[in-house]
């Protein structure tokens, strides 16, 4: 990072520390009183931060360097809503009057940085994505965030495994040792790409888009979160998917195959169309062996209606069973025998007994318990959002895309990295 830049950024901290909450509201509302409509100049345009380079200076190893630091995430925000906007009106960043008003509150920075040079400014031009909203995308995540996350620098990235280990023994006298080896393997992660698309009307000028641009990132952040969870629980590659009504290839589910398709027979548990127990978590819990000792590295993920029967057990309902924590006190269960709870959505709760979709019982669900480093997460590149004009349906496109990856991290035709309990009623 070159002096002239470094400065600047001390400049910005220093700046918008200055400014109190008043002078903020009425920046705001200036912003929306004053921002002029720009027509787009019909160019598809893109930005993938893939191959970005961190000691270059650009936006987004500035902002990862400071992300810690309150001021300067609000200057992320407000950067990533004039980079959202430039994509959907397919013009430059810093042709918006919104670019204009990034730094007006920020006086002293104008003054100290020039947007035309390079090292004084020109890398604070928004290209792409601040840490923030990849950031988001992250911690909205329940169930992938469970387990370990590497940046993949090629497709498919394979990573070292040691499954097998060498034997000590006894040493003789005079005699040499029996050999002794390692059984090593791969986990290779395969990126697969996860897209969501949002047609927008030629209508929405500058002005209009300002007031939808914190419904479009939401929507990007949960898009791509849901997706990955989605696969994570119900992901299934084969040629037909255990459930009937997964047919298109467009569908996220078939991405890779997931909790509920790798578990095996013996680690499965049948609820025999009854509410959830304590007593059944802590029991597939007992059939993952070795796997499920280590509370550290396990996690129960529940559907809304199993964590309600648990919350509604006898065993954790009352103070002399569950202590301070119990149920009736605090409305809410953290963890069963000193395991987390994560509570999805993306449970499937029109399951039938066998635990999976067939169109005709639907009224049972499942419950995962899961080894946290039984599966390894890759990512292949970080969120791109491209932006393309349709003359015929006049519709701007916008379409926000992530490469990631999903493998198990053991072969789980014999080990026991998760369990099951089914036939749940709901």
């Amino acid at each position: 990072m070159s002096e002239a830049l470094l400065k600047a950024l001390i400049a910005l901290k220093d700046a918008v520390r200055e400014q109190n909450e008043i002078k903020k509201a009425q920046a705001a509302e200036d912003l929306k009183k004053n921002l002029g409509g720009i027509q787009g100049s019909g160019r598809r345009s893109e930005i993938d931060l893939s191959n970005a380079d961190p000691g270059s200076g650009g936006i987004e190893a500035i902002h990862k360097s400071f992300e810690r630091d309150v001021n300067i995430v609000e200057f992320q925000k407000r950067a990533d809503d004039v980079y959202i906007l430039s994509k959907v009106l397919g013009v430059d960043p810093r042709t918006t009057k919104l670019y204009g008003t990034l730094f007006e509150p920020i006086s002293n920075l104008r003054k100290a940085m020039d947007t035309a040079t390079s090292g004084s400014g020109a890398e604070w031009v928004p290209t792409g994505f601040s840490s923030d909203l990849i950031r988001r995308v992250e911690l909205a995540l329940k169930v992938p965030a469970l387990h370990p996350r590497v940046n993949m620098p090629q497709d498919p990235f394979k990573v070292p495994a040691l499954i097998g280990f060498s034997t000590a023994r006894l040493g003789v006298e005079n005699t040499a040792p029996t050999a002794s080896g390692v059984t090593t393997a791969n986990v290779t992660l395969d990126a697969k790409k996860l897209i969501t698309y949002v047609p927008l009307s030629y209508e929405l000028e500058e002005d209009s888009i300002i007031a939808v641009l914190p419904l479009i990132k939401e929507d990007i952040v949960k898009a791509l979160a849901r997706a990955q969870e989605n696969a994570m629980l119900n992901g299934d590659t084969s040629g037909t998917h255990m459930d009937s009504d997964v047919t298109n290839a467009e569908d996220v589910r078939k991405a890779w195959k997931g909790y509920r398709k790798l578990t095996l027979p013996a680690c499965k548990t049948d609820m025999a169309n009854a509410p959830l127990s304590v007593a059944a978590l802590f029991g597939i819990r007992k059939l993952m062996a070795r796997y499920g000792v280590e509370v550290n590295e396990l996690a129960y993920v529940l559907g809304i209606a199993g964590f309600m029967d648990i919350i509604d057990d006898q065993n954790v309902y009352t103070v002399d069973k569950y202590g301070p924590g119990a149920t009736i006190l605090t409305g809410e269960l953290g963890r069963v025998g000193g395991i987390p709870i994560i509570v999805s959505e993306y449970v499937r709760e029109d399951l039938n007994a066998s635990g999976v979709y067939d169109g005709t019982t639907t009224n049972r669900t499942v419950a995962h318990l899961v080894r946290r480093d039984g599966f390894l997460m890759g990512d292949r590149r970080d969120v791109l959002v491209e932006a393309d004009r349709n003359i015929k349906t006049q519709s701007i496109d916008l379409v926000s895309s992530q490469r990631v990856a999903c493998s198990p991290r053991y072969d789980t035709s014999t080990e026991k990295i998760m369990a099951m309990v089914y036939n749940i009623a709901v």
